[in-house]
């Protein structure tokens, strides 16, 4: 009976949990403030790293010229994407929410096209392992992605990509607006900075298309729903040690995670707000 009883209390506390998250993100869904593009934005490789370590992301435009995008939109994968938000789930594109497809198969040939991009910034990931003082040889890639957000998608939950040091780069191949549901990301979250994060909140990264995101795999970060008419498609690359594989979490800790994110987030809005004299 104690068993029993404790076991129903645990299933209302995910519940709950899940629904005051859920809640939590509609409620300021629609709160989308660009990322501070004098601290966060960069066009040198040793300034990134210094603002990745410091805030957790950074942003390099004209990064990556137009031929190699082109290829990239050429490619199978790309021309398969689902273009509406009720398109079915499929055993090469998988939800991670309404209207979010997400690929990780490839052909030969679309490899090598996304590889051409990839290589532009490699220097940038060997460099990010190395700053900690440690070696690069045990860096592996753990994830290659291409995802799209169609018109109608709903935002994610907040999450992390691993609970470990690790590196996440997000190519735009359109760009990235606060209407289409560019990425939203928590500056200082990659270090448990809470305080900072509670009176910063979340940023939502506008990057033209040609620009790489890169943040810290330990970054809270979230797609946002595109509210636009034309889908919003992006690659992502992700980079962990073989000793620390992605997510570095179960389940119940990565709830936790996203009901910390979405409480900082909730928090530093208010106190925006209450700054500006609006009301909440």
């Amino acid at each position: 009976m104690w068993n029993s009883h404790q076991e129903m209390r645990r299933r209302f506390g995910v519940a709950a949990g899940l629904a005051t998250t859920a809640i939590g993100c509609r409620h300021l869904d629609r709160k989308r403030r660009p990322h501070d593009t004098s601290t966060r934005n960069t066009s040198d490789l040793d300034a990134a790293l210094h603002t990745i370590q410091a805030n957790g992301l950074a942003v390099m435009h004209a990064y990556v010229d137009q031929p190699k995008l082109e290829a990239c939109r050429l490619t199978g994968s790309y021309q398969s994407m689902p273009a509406a938000a009720s398109a079915t789930a499929t055993a090469e594109w998988r939800l991670s929410a309404f209207g979010r497809y997400h690929r990780i198969s490839f052909d030969e040939e679309d490899v090598a096209a996304f590889e051409a991009v990839e290589r532009l910034f490699l220097p940038l990931v060997k460099a990010f392992f190395e700053a900690d003082g440690g070696t690069s040889r045990d860096v592996y890639r753990s994830e290659l992605q291409l995802l799209t957000a169609t018109p109608e998608s709903k935002s994610q939950m907040w999450h992390s990509d691993n609970q470990q040091r690790g590196l996440t780069v997000v190519v735009p191949l359109v760009d990235f607006t606060r209407e289409n549901g560019a990425t939203q990301l928590l500056p200082g979250s990659h270090d448990a900075s809470w305080r900072r994060v509670a009176r910063g909140g979340g940023e939502v990264v506008v990057a033209p298309v040609g620009s790489i995101i890169i943040y810290d795999a330990r970054t809270y970060h979230r797609g946002l729903g595109n509210r636009t008419d034309e889908s919003r498609p992006a690659l992502v690359f992700r980079y962990d040690r073989t000793q620390t594989p992605p997510p570095g979490c179960g389940v119940a800790q990565a709830l936790s995670h996203a009901l910390l994110a979405t409480a900082l987030h909730m928090v530093a809005s208010m106190w925006r707000e209450i700054a500006e004299g609006c009301p909440c």
